[in-house]
């Protein structure tokens, strides 16, 4: 099996999360679809990016940097979600999973009223040796 030094993961690490920046996030209701197929899931909210979105890699690892929160434009209740990340150019880059706990990525409210606010409290990518 090929292995790949620390230093090597957290170049490619960088790299991948560098064509984020500037970017957006769709929160979308359902499970992720392949990302290389038209995405699946009704969007709930588009969040965008810091123009740097991740801190640099460490130790294979990296998270997100702070994300502005937004005032919701839309309803959601409790149910499977997903999120899609855009580059700069609106090309898909990413998706995952998306809620409370357990997910990729952990919002700040699995459901919400129009009007509320909602954060993206946690969000973290890594690159396997």
């Amino acid at each position: 099996m090929t292995q790949s030094s620390i230093t090597s993961c957290n170049a490619a690490l960088n790299a991948r999360n560098a064509v984020l920046n500037s970017g957006k996030l769709e929160i979308r209701t359902g499970a992720a679809a392949d990302i290389d197929t038209a995405q699946t899931g009704s969007i709930l909210e588009t969040i965008a990016l810091p123009v740097t979105a991740f801190n640099a890699a460490a130790e294979r690892a990296a998270a997100a940097l702070a994300i502005t929160p937004i005032t919701t434009l839309s309803q959601a209740t409790a149910g499977t979600k997903h999120y899609v990340a855009y580059n700069s150019s609106d090309g898909i880059e990413r998706n995952g999973s998306a809620g409370t706990v357990g997910t990729d990525m952990i919002l700040s409210s699995d459901t919400w009223e129009i009007g509320e606010t909602l954060s993206v409290t946690s969000w973290s990518t890594v690159e396997s040796k």
